[in-house]
């Protein structure tokens, strides 16, 4: 039976807003920047909100393959392209803080709803047991090689969307050098994406890899021996790579921290970056939780400094950031929050 006319969901309650393009007059923010002493300032710009303001509520279009959230500068004349991908069971406006960051210094960042967000089809995923105890089919859909397709599809079309994205944005949004970042079952689509090939359940080899992505950043991904992932799985990823691990990790595949460090120890030598924030879990890459938490506030403004540096490094082809990629800058200025390697 059809929903009543007026009928109210927690999707139509999210899209609707992030679908409303408030004018410019009403839509600035103040930007504010809160201090961080001990650094130099060249760190603290990473680490604190950018030179742009941003609307009050991201736009909303939809592309063939999906629903994205738009984020954008306001008065930006142009800016590069991020495309976010979130986590399994969950929906883009969890990541906001993040994707605000990375908008507040001049990048557009687009994020589809995928069809296993609570948002859309997530919710059938569960399957009701005795007792009144619900049971989440995760395993289902780490292995599910669909999913893996549509949730690559649904980034690509990000790219092919760019006229669109400009036309709702008023932003000439660029199409050199985008980035695909990924959280979890999103970090798997980056991994994707970026060219790492997977073997199917019938003992097929399959490679999603778009090249029109520049680089990468995996935010919590998996490593060899889960979901089609093999030792050389990775031996067709020579672009930009930027691998961030919590020490206190547990997800849905089980693996320990050094296991999914394999995208950063097993693709092609050359511009590649470990990150291992200490203490982080994988919570704490939202930054909801560094609301309430000043340790996870620290590992958060470690996560903000490390992707900003790395968007300006090789998006803009920055020469301050990417020089401080390929040091132990960040190790230094967190005072050893986060653990650093390249290759």
């Amino acid at each position: 039976m059809a929903a009543p006319r007026h009928h109210i969901t927690r999707r139509s309650l999210l899209l609707g807003a992030a679908s409303l393009a408030p004018s410019a007059s009403m839509a600035q923010q103040l930007i504010i920047r809160e201090e961080i002493k001990g650094v130099e300032p060249r760190y603290a710009s990473y680490a604190t909100v950018g030179d742009f303001a941003l609307p009050r509520a991201p736009v909303s279009i939809r592309t063939p393959r999906s629903q994205i959230i738009i984020f954008y500068p306001l008065r930006a004349e142009s800016a590069r392209l991020v495309v976010f991908s979130h986590g399994a069971l969950s929906e883009p406006m969890t990541y906001g803080s993040l994707l605000r960051h990375w908008t507040s210094h001049g990048f557009v960042v687009v994020s589809p709803v995928h069809e296993d967000a609570v948002l859309e089809e997530g919710l059938k995923l569960r399957r009701n047991q005795v007792a009144g105890i619900s049971e989440w089919q995760i395993p289902k859909l780490l292995e599910d090689e669909k999913a893996w397709r549509a949730r690559s599809d649904a980034c690509s079309a990000c790219i092919d969307a760019i006229p669109l994205i400009s036309g709702a944005t008023g932003v000439r949004v660029l199409d050199e050098r985008p980035v695909v970042v990924g959280h979890g079952l999103g970090a798997f689509a980056a991994q994707l994406l970026m060219g790492a090939r997977v073997r199917s359940s019938a003992g097929a080899i399959l490679d999603y890899k778009d090249p029109r992505f520049f680089a990468g950043i995996l935010l919590s991904p998996q490593g060899s021996g889960v979901m089609g992932l093999e030792k050389d799985s990775w031996a067709n990823v020579p672009n930009p790579l930027l691998t961030v691990l919590g020490t206190m990790e547990r997800d849905f595949t089980g693996q320990k921290p050094e296991a999914k460090a394999d995208p950063y120890r097993l693709s092609t030598a050359g511009y590649k970056h470990l990150a291992v924030i200490e203490g982080a879990n994988s919570n704490s890459y939202a930054g909801q939780s560094a609301l309430a938490l000043p340790e996870e506030a620290k590992r958060f403004q470690v996560l903000k400094a490390l992707t900003t540096a790395f968007l300006k490094a090789y998006s803009s082809y920055d020469e301050a950031a990417f020089r401080d990629m390929s040091t132990d800058y960040f190790q230094r200025m967190s005072l050893g929050a986060v653990q650093e390697q390249r290759r």
